[in-house]
């Protein structure tokens, strides 16, 4: 019965087919991309050697106080990492926008986030400084070179994120120059 009406009525069956094939066309753009995204996890050890002091003291002056420092930084990064990610999906879907729109969003959205990894870097900046005044407040070193070497590797890692925070806004100018001229 079926295949005597497909012969008799064609054009009703190729106006099927026709919409089958646009409904799988919509079906493939709308589908979900990212559904069992990789991943990596990243861990790090910290070992803090202190001669004469108590595990505990230890473990609870210093190498949490490190640990929290160093989880900072982590989700820094990969929150940079994801607004790049975001921005680079974004920018494949926008085929249908003239290139000066494109760009032009483009440059504000890296400028927003080179604005946000600046406010990061500043607030790890502000956690280091605390930090260090904490250390300072609450270890008592045996002896002037401990006290020292520790001051310096702080100091070390406080010059890092100054030398972060510039080379971040530096590019956030680069950026804002870069958005300035696409206008």
């Amino acid at each position: 019965m079926l295949p005597k009406y497909a012969v008799h009525h064609r054009t009703v069956i190729g106006f099927c087919v026709f919409l089958l094939i646009i409904g799988g066309i919509y079906s493939y753009f709308t589908m979900g991309r990212l559904e069992d995204p990789e991943f990596t996890i990243k861990t790090a050890v910290v070992i803090t050697l202190y001669p004469g002091a108590a595990p505990e003291d230890v473990a609870n002056n210093v190498t949490s106080v490190i640990e929290e420092a160093a989880q900072h930084s982590r989700e820094t990064q990969a929150a940079l990492e994801q607004a790049e990610k975001r921005l680079a999906e974004r920018e494949r879907f926008r085929v249908m926008l003239p290139e000066k729109e494109k760009r032009q969003e483009a440059l504000t959205a890296k400028l927003a986030a080179l604005e946000e990894a600046e406010r990061n870097c500043r607030a790890e900046v502000q956690r280091a400084e605390a930090v260090i005044g904490e250390l300072k407040k609450q270890l008592r070193f045996e002896s002037e070179a401990a006290a020292l070497a520790e001051k310096d590797s702080l100091t070390k890692r406080q010059g890092q994120l100054t030398a972060l925070i510039r080379a971040h806004r530096e590019a956030l100018s680069a950026a804002r120059q870069r958005l300035a001229s696409a206008q």
